[in-house]
This record gives C-alpha cells, structure tokens and sequence, in this order.
C-alpha cells in the first residue's frame, strides 16, 4: 500500500471509531440484546469470525456498517453506511476507484429531499449533483439536520473531505457564530477551512467570506451572481422517461399551459397576461388551418391549463359578463408529478404568468418540445433590445430565442398572440441546452472538484492585503457599487435621531439586506431589524432607518448597480469596520414598505439580528416569489408574512415565533445543536403550507398547521423536548375540492409527540415510541373506519395485515402505561376503500410517548 493509502486508511480507522461509537452501542442492544459487547463484537455468529482474517475484512465492514437494519428508515443515513462501508473496504483492500478517497460532505436538505423525491427547484438541481458525483466516483457523505453534525462528520473525516456543500443559511451561520465553532480560526485549528465551504444557492444574492466563487448556483447567471460558480443541473432523467407526443396530435386540439402554482399569481396586478389577451389569443389559433375543424369552429376549443396548488382561479378568468359561468382557463387542481408531465406533453405552448421566477418548468417543457412564452417585467425603453436591461420571469432563458423561448414585453397583447401563433406553427423538437446535458454537468463538475480551492483562497486574501484591508467595494457583489454609507464612530456619537435610506422599487423588485465580510479580522455586528409598512410610502420605494448611535463600529450602506447590470434588486448591506475585538451588537435599523405592494421577494441575511416582522399580509404586502429571512443567535418573531414561491425562516439556537406564515414550500430551521438549552430554539406558531419542514433540536414544536385541498407534506424535526402538530384543512365544504393527500413525519427523542389530524385524512398511520396510543375518532359524524395492522415491540417486524401477532385492543383507553420498552403501532383510518392509499402518517417519540388523535 502508498503511503498516501496507509495515511488515508489511518485517518478512516481513526475517524471511523468516532463516527460509530453510538452505532455499535445501539447495534449491540437492538441486533444483540442481553450480550454484553465483549461477547457482541467476539460472537462466532458473526460472519467469517470463523475465517483467515483476509477473508473477514469485506465482513467487518459490512457488520460495522449494516444498511438493511429495518429501524433505521432514514435513506441518507443508509446512504452514508453504504460510502462508508464501501470507502473502508477499498483501503484495506487498497482497490478504491480514481475519486473514491475523495469525499463531498452534503449538508443542504436538499440532498436529502432528493433521496426522498422532492420535486422544488432546488431538489432537482441536488438530485443532478448527486448523480454527478456518483458518475465521477466520488464518496458522498450526507449530514442530518443541524449544522454541528456537519461539523462532527468533517472533524472525523478532516482528510479526506474536500468539499463542503452548506444551505446559503448555514454558511452565515458558520462564518459568523463564533459559538458554533464551524470555520476554521487560530481560535478554532479543528475548524472546517473557509476554502472548503460552499453554499448552496439557488438565488442571485448570496455572500461568503471569501468571494461569490464560493457560491454555487443552478444556472449561468449574468448581472447579478454572474460571478457565482455554475454548477447546474439537468432535466433529462425527467424527461426521458416520457413519450413524446407528436405534433400533429397536439395541433388537433391544442391546449396551452399556463405556469403558476399559486392563484395569487393570476391576481389583477401580479399576471403578466390579462384573461382578455388569453381570449385573443385562443380566437387566433382558432383560425389556424393547421389546427382541427372543432377548434376552427370554436375558440373555447382551445384550452389553457393551469395547476394551482393553493388558492383559487380570480373570478375575472370567467368568460363573458353579468354572471357568465365558463372559464377562460381550466384549473387542474394540485397535479401528481407525472400528472404534471402527461398536461405538459400534450401542449403547445408553456405560458409564463410572471411568477414564479427562474424556475425548472420551462426546461421541462423544451425538453418535452414545448417552446416558451417568458414575460419581460421590465426594460430600458432608450435601448429594447438591450437584454441585460431586462427583468423577465426567467433571467437566464431571456437570452434563448424563438422558436425555443418567445421574449415578450408585458403589455404588448399583439406580441403576446402573435408567439402563440408562432408556437403552434413552428413546433420545436425535444431540445435541452448543452449545458444541462449531465455529460456537461458532469465535465463542470469534475473541474470545479479538480480546482485548488485553496491557493485561490490564499491568492484572494494575499491581494485584498496589498490592496488594503476593509474596502467595502471589494466585499460587495461585483454587479454592485455603493451608493451612500453611514458609519458609527463610539468617540463622537451622533446627534442625528435617525438615518433613512431609500431603496428604489419596481414590479419585479427583490428586497435584499445583507451582512458582508471585508478582508482581514472583523468585529461583531448585530442588533435589531424590523420590518414594517407605510401607507404613506409611495408604491415605487422602500426605506431603511437607521439609528446611527446605534451602530457602534459598524457602517451600513445602500447598494446600486452598476450600469448594465440588473436593475431588479435593492440591496443594503451592513458592515464591521472597527478593530478585531469591537462588538457592535445593538444596531437599530428598520425596514419600511409600502402598504398594499407587490415585491418580486425579500432576502435578508443578518447573522446575529433579532428580527420583528409586523402584519405584513393585513397591510396587503405580497413578496410574489420568494422572502428568506436569516438570522443567528437571536429570535424571529413574525405577526404575518406570505411569499406564495418560497418562504425560509431561519436562526441558529434562537426560537422563531410566527402568527401566520403562508407559502407554498415553508421552511423553519432554528439549528440548534445537541448542547443548547430546551427552550431557546423553540419554533411555534400557525403555517398555512402544503410543503412544509420545522426543523430545530433540544427545543419544542409547537405548530398549527392548514393545507389546502389536494397533497401536502409535512416534515418535523427535533431532540431531547416535545413536538406537537394540530393540522387542519383549508376545505371550502364544496364538492369541488380535491381530497386530502398527505404524507407527515413527526420524530423527535425523549420528549412526547402528538400529532392531531384533521376529519379529513385518510391513510396508514405508524407511531412508534416508549408508548403508542390512537385516539380514535370521536367527533359526530365522523364516519371513518380504524383498522390495527400491528401493536407491539418496535424490536419486532411489523406483523402483516390479518396477522395472528396484530393486537385487538389498541385504543388508546385500553393501553397500559408500562414504558420500559418502544411500542411500535400501525394502522390505516378510511371512509371507504380508496382513501386508504392517500395518505402516511409516521410518529417516533424515542424514549417518549407517541400520540396520534385522529
């Protein structure tokens, strides 16, 4: 063996007693009950005790790191036994494949949602990844859910990962919490190297403490994040497992369909297209020779289509006056991915509504010949054509043209029939950008893995050295200049009250306020942000008021862009310019928008702000897209917010308080480490989401929860304290509403859980903890039938359904109370036979009491 193998095989001997030192106690216990681990780890029934011990080292392995133990139903978990039970193997057989030595530590939950099937954006760019770093033969490690557990897996394996991929939350948690001890520091040797890290980042904003090399994003931007690095991703595995419909079949009764998963996007004011220009249009390719005789005769045969997940269709998408009753556009309700597919395949068009923005859909429909109609929000009326001057829905495929993507301005109704015309009469074949092919994906990737990340980042910090520390044109994105700052100064404090900064805004506008690093040793900056309204503001501005006795050492500023980069983003940033032990902790700022307004998104990224979020969603501001709002060791507390794309609220050991949050996709992270307290990372409130994820630790859940008809999932994470979810469903009592579809999973450890499930569920159900009760249903009218399938030890295989093991009386009076050991109970509630199959519903309280009331 090299010496380079005995030092790589040292280091995974070494790392491999930390990382399984909790296993082996585990295994020993539920694989070997009653042995003591003398006897567990020397048993002649352990395969090839019996054997040379050249014959037994596959075999270690594979005992030490099991990936069909039943109780483990976690796949990334399993996923990480496999790597490591394959990395080991090939050392000490000294037969590892060319990139296998090297390992990507994955701490998105992204990747971890891509195991899972997630669908969002960001899941199908992490399953692209995933299947690159497989290809490439590179090990892939995933982490759990907190950001120490990232740390733990990269201290045990120091050598070996090259590579770690964080949420863009996670890696300003880990820059700027010292208490976390995440990077590397003279303070913290064991730290991960700050060349190593790299963020996840499906947006154009984004910061690091190096530069945005260290970003990674989905596409090739250019404006904003252009100096980001490109990793991409693919729709092929997608696509290709679809028949493609040819076009003739299309022609004869041709549908359009529109994209938009939220009605609130077809609302006067949000839609690029008006229900009047849809008619045109449909009159237009009425009279097409090419289309069949039934669509000739009638517009109405030519439908436009639209899936919407929340909300409902305006009523001014209904034809005609004085109460008419048809539609102009046919809703199809919440659509099954490959439902989605099968509508998409058949059209002849993909018709964007303005929101939401750059996302994977219009790929999917190229790849499936579908050509594009992309709005285009705003543009430099001196220069039309001057597309870095434009903001569309999607800013990358703005610079594709027909007959793939038809860039049309918002307003211009004869351009707007005149693309769909042109669809239908020059159809596209299957067509994926070279760039999204996974050969492609795969070069980009191996490159990037293949570069010296860490002389780039002695090169970066060795130039900002000679060209002079804390120049904060140097830290800010390069499409950005600064406009006007304001900097403390403790020796002469003001006597100005308060600062304002206005922040310019339009109809596509992103909100950003950022936390930026400058080169060199920096102090502490935090403080407090709220974000308001006005209705005194007018519609085409924000501002931002600072107390500048608050601000300590730390300057703040607003951001323009430079000429010919976008122009959709107000940016504000904050900065520490004191010396190395100054702590500017009490900056004062507040964030005001215009009452009743329409912002394309808001991201904030302030480690170490406490935010208070007011009524947002009663003053009738709507972030049309996405709000990620990201803190650190201090609390959110939020009265209303809804961003109908994407919301993410985010602290590290704080709690996140919330009186309505709404969104289609929701995320509620605390990260809170196994060493906090039970109370300061708590998450609790009410959510209206049908793709929702609490995620904390050492802190209680405590949520309301509402979905709306159709399919929903739910995910809740924590440790060592209570979880509790009621869930209820946005039902409009009318038969029109699709049944109820969800999948939940609640787990936390020590500490009770109980999961409270609307009237309307129907499906299996599966608890296990030191105890397990069904409650059953008990209110009038509910007619639902119980069945048991399985009561006893988690230890034992589930019974099958019918089994003589499966327990009659589990109800929840009838159970006795004794703990001393996990309960495993598994069942299904129905109405009638086919509402057993809509929904799963797993409950794991270890150590606790598991408590399901249906």
């Amino acid at each position: 063996m090299s010496p380079r193998g005995r030092t790589s095989l040292t280091t995974l001997v070494v790392g491999v007693v930390l990382f399984s030192l909790l296993w082996i106690d585990r295994a020993e216990r539920t694989l070997l009950p009653g042995r003591d681990k003398t006897e567990a780890l020397l048993s002649p029934e352990l395969p090839g005790h019996d054997r040379h011990l050249n014959e037994s080292r596959a075999s270690f392995a594979h005992y030490l790191f099991p990936v069909n133990d039943p109780e483990h139903a976690d796949i990334w978990e399993l996923e990480n036994r496999r790597t490591v039970q394959a990395l080991f193997t090939c050392l000490e057989e000294s037969n590892c494949a060319e990139n296998q030595t090297k390992v990507v530590l994955l701490d998105s939950f992204h990747f971890r949602g891509a195991l899972l099937g997630w669908d969002g954006g960001e899941d199908l760019w992490a399953r692209s990844t995933v299947l690159a770093l497989n290809s490439l033969s590179y090990s892939i490690l995933y982490s759990a859910v907190d950001l120490q557990r990232t740390i733990q897996l990269y201290r045990t394996f120091p050598t070996l990962i090259i590579m770690v991929i964080l949420n863009p939350d996670d890696v300003d948690r880990c820059f700027n919490s010292p208490n976390i001890m995440c990077h590397k520091t003279t303070n913290n040797p064991e730290g991960i190297p700050a060349w190593k890290i790299f963020s996840f980042n499906w947006w154009t904003v984004g910061s690091h403490l190096l530069d945005e090399r260290w970003i990674l994003s989905p596409e090739k931007y250019r404006g904003l994040g252009e100096n980001h690095t490109y990793f991409g991703y693919s729709v092929e595995t997608s696509c290709e497992t679809r028949t493609f419909v040819p076009h003739e079949d299309r022609r004869a009764h041709p549908q359009i369909y529109v994209m938009g998963k939220n009605g609130r996007y077809f609302t006067a004011g949000h839609r690029a297209w008006e229900p009047q220009e849809l008619e045109l249009a449909a009159a237009a390719i009425q009279q097409r020779s090419i289309v069949s005789p039934e669509a000739q005769e009638d517009a109405r045969q030519v439908l436009f289509l639209a899936g919407l997940r929340e909300d409902e269709l305006p009523d001014d998408f209904i034809r005609g006056e004085n109460g008419g009753s048809e539609w102009i556009m046919r809703n199809l309700g919440h659509l099954t991915p490959t439902k989605f597919y099968d509508t998409l395949a058949k059209s002849v068009a993909l018709v964007g509504m303005g929101a939401p923005g750059t996302s994977p859909t219009p790929y999917d429909a190229l790849c499936l010949g579908v050509p594009f109609i992309n709005p285009i929000h705003i543009w430099d009326h001196a220069d039309p054509s001057n597309r870095l001057g434009w903001a569309a829905q999607h800013e990358t495929l703005k610079f594709l043209d027909p007959p793939y993507v038809y860039n049309i301005f918002v307003g211009d109704t004869h351009g707007f029939v005149d693309a769909l015309k042109s669809a239908i009469d020059d159809p596209i074949e299957s067509f994926v950008p070279e760039t999204m092919r996974m050969p492609s994906i795969e070069e980009r990737v191996g490159r990037i893995l293949r570069t010296d990340w860490e002389e780039a980042a002695h090169e970066l910090v060795e130039g900002r050295r000679l060209m002079g520390e804390g120049k904060i044109n140097e830290a800010i994105p390069k499409a950005f200049q600064v406009k006007s700052c304001l900097t403390g100064n403790p020796d002469q404090p003001s006597t100005i009250r308060s600062y304002q900064f206005a922040l310019p805004l339009q109809a596509n506008t992103v909100i950003s306020v950022s936390r930026y690093h400058l080169s060199g040793p920096q102090g502490v900056v935090g403080g407090t942000l709220r974000i308001t309204t006005s209705t005194k503001l007018p519609s085409n501005s924000a501002r931002i008021v600072v107390v500048p006795a608050s601000l300590g050492y730390a300057t703040v500023c607003s951001l323009a862009p430079k000429r010919g980069s976008d122009t959709s983003t107000a940016a504000f940033g904050v900065f520490a310019t004191g010396p190395e032990d100054a702590a500017s902790e009490h900056v004062n700022m507040t964030l005001i928008l215009p009452a009743s307004t329409n912002l394309a998104g808001l991201q904030t990224t302030l480690p170490n702000f406490a935010y208070n979020i007011d009524d947002l969603i009663g003053a009738g501001v709507d972030f049309v897209g996405a709000a990620f709002i990201t803190g650190g060791e201090k609390p959110i507390m939020v009265k209303s917010i809804s961003a109908p794309s994407r919301l993410l609220l985010s602290t590290w050991n704080a709690s996140v308080s919330v009186g309505l949050a709404r969104s289609s996709a929701l995320d509620v992270s605390t990260g809170s480490d196994h060493f906090s307290s039970h109370v300061n990372a708590s998450i609790s409130g009410r959510y209206e989401s049908n793709n929702l994820r609490l995620i904390t630790g050492n802190a209680p859940i405590n949520a309301d929860v509402s979905l709306a008809p159709g399919f929903g999932g739910v995910d809740a994470y924590t440790s060592n304290s209570s979880l509790s979810l009621n869930i209820s469903s946005l039902t409009s009592n009318t038969n029109d509403d699709p049944p109820l579809y969800l999948r939940l999973r609640a787990v936390t450890t020590d500490g009770a859980a109980t999961v409270r499930l609307p009237v309307e569920y129907e499906g299996h159900f599966r608890l296990s903890g030191a105890s397990a009760r069904v409650r059953e249903p008990k209110r009038q009218g509910d007619l639902r039938k119980v069945e048991y399938h399985y009561h006893g030890p988690a230890l034992v295989a589930t019974a099958a359904e019918g089994d003589s093991q499966a327990v009659e009386g589990t109800r929840e009076e009838d159970q006795d109370t004794d703990d001393h050991e996990e309960e495993l109970v598994t069942g299904s509630v129905y109405l009638t036979e086919e509402g057993i199959e809509r929904g799963w519903v797993s409950v794991l309280a270890a150590g606790a009491g598991a408590r399901l009331v249906l």
